[in-house]
C-alpha cells in the first residue's frame, strides 16, 4: 500500500455501481470510471507488427467508437455490461491477441533498461503524489507497461497523454532515440466488475514475466511495485485497501 493510499480522495468499492466519467472510441475504446480498479496496458511504438496492429484494430473498429451503456443490461442505473457480456468478451479477446505479440521474447528491452525503469518508477508515483490516480499495481515488461490503479483527481485521458509525453521524452533521451516517438498513441483499459476479477488481474500482473519467460519466481522480477515487497497471497491486494 502507497503512504497516501488512505487519504486518497477516490476510494474502492464494490457495492455500488462505478460513475462513468467519460467513454471514447479511438482505434480501441476507453471507458473511464471512478471507485474501481482500472487495467491499463500501454506499450512502446512498433511493439505489435503492423499488420497486426491493423488486424486488431479491425476487430475493434465494431464497437470501439460505440458507448455499451444502452445496448448492454445488467445494471439498473446506470446501466453497466457485466463481467460475460458481449462488449467485456470481445474486449478480452482483443487484449488477448495484443498481450501475445506484447511477450515475445524478441522484443528489445526497452522499458526494463534499469534507468528507463527508474524513471517510470519515479513518474508513478509522483502522480500519485499528486492523487492523480491510487496505484494498486504495476510492472515493466521489455516492450510494455501495465498498471492497475483506482482513478484519482484526474481522468484517464489527460493522466495517459500527461504520463506518456514525459515518460516518452525521457526513455528517448536515456535510450538515445530523440525524435522518435517512443509510446503507441493508444492504450488498452478495463476496469474491475468484481474483487474475484481484481484477484484475476492482479494476479495476470505479477505472473506476465514468468509466462513471457523472464524470470521463474514473480517475487524476483525487478521492475515492479512489488519489487523488494513479502509476497502477497490470494486475495492479498484486496487486504491491502
Amino acid at each position: 500500500m502507497s503512504p497516501s493510499s488512505e487519504r486518497h480522495p477516490y476510494p474502492m468499492s464494490y457495492d455500488t455501481p462505478p460513475e462513468t466519467r467519460g467513454f471514447w472510441g479511438g482505434n480501441l475504446p476507453h471507458w473511464d470510471v471512478l471507485g474501481r480498479p482500472i487495467f491499463l496496458t500501454l506499450h512502446v511504438r512498433g511493439a505489435i507488427p503492423a499488420q497486426a496492429a491493423a488486424r486488431i484494430r479491425e476487430k475493434a473498429a465494431a464497437f470501439s467508437g460505440k458507448s455499451p451503456l444502452p445496448a448492454e443490461a445488467g445494471y439498473s442505473s446506470p446501466r453497466l455490461p457485466s463481467a460475460g457480456s458481449t462488449y467485456t468478451r470481445r474486449l478480452k479477446l482483443i487484449f488477448k491477441e495484443m498481450e501475445a505479440w506484447l511477450d515475445r521474447v524478441d522484443h528489445e528491452p526497452l522499458l526494463t533498461n534499469p534507468e528507463v525503469a527508474a524513471m517510470l518508477a519515479e513518474a508513478i508515483a509522483e502522480r500519485e503524489s499528486r492523487r492523480w490516480w491510487r496505484i494498486l499495481h504495476w510492472t515493466a515488461m521489455p516492450s510494455h507497461l501495465h498498471v492497475l490503479y483506482v482513478g484519482g483527481r484526474v481522468g484517464m485521458k489527460r493522466l495517459m497523454e500527461d504520463l506518456k509525453r514525459w515518460t516518452g521524452h525521457q526513455a528517448a533521451k536515456i535510450l538515445g532515440r530523440d525524435g522518435r516517438r517512443f509510446w503507441q498513441d493508444e492504450w488498452f483499459d478495463h476496469w474491475s466488475r468484481s474483487a474475484d476479477e481484481t484477484d484475476r488481474i492482479e494476479s495476470y500482473i505479477r505472473m506476465n514475466p514468468v509466462r513471457a519467460g523472464l524470470i521463474d519466481r514473480w517475487e524476483d522480477w525487478p521492475h515492479a511495485s512489488w519489487a523488494g515487497e513479502p509476497a502477497l497471497g490470494k486475495r492479498g491486494l484486496q487486504d491491502r485497501m
